[in-house]
């Protein structure tokens, strides 16, 4: 009886082993799946951190761009100012550069 009470033993465990395998394999699926959509999320995360470090730069572009553009039309404005101011002022009241700072003529008149 002993042959038959391993035999049957062995069953048992054969049986549990068959349960523990079918066990394992459906957490070895679920584990895949969670992977797999553990992958495609990151994946997303990651273009969108590209995308998103593409579009700042794009933008800081822009923005130096843009600022370029303003400090030119800065540059042109007062250039045609001085010119305005130069052709409009006349000789006596032009201001004359000495001693470092900028004056005007002292009247001549003694006023």
């Amino acid at each position: 009886m002993s042959f038959l009470n391993d035999l049957l033993s062995f069953a048992r465990r054969l049986l549990k082993l068959e349960d523990s395998v079918a066990t394992n394999a459906m957490e070895i699926r679920a584990l895949r799946e969670d992977l797999k959509n553990l992958t495609e999320f990151t994946q997303k995360v990651a273009y969108a951190v590209k995308r998103h470090e593409e579009r700042q730069s794009e933008q800081k572009e822009r923005q130096a761009n843009q600022h370029t553009i303003l400090v030119q039309k800065l540059k042109i404005e007062l250039l045609n100012l001085e010119s305005r101011l130069n052709v409009r002022l006349p000789n006596s009241f032009q201001v004359i550069e000495g001693g470092g700072q900028n004056r005007l003529p002292e009247d001549e008149s003694g006023a």
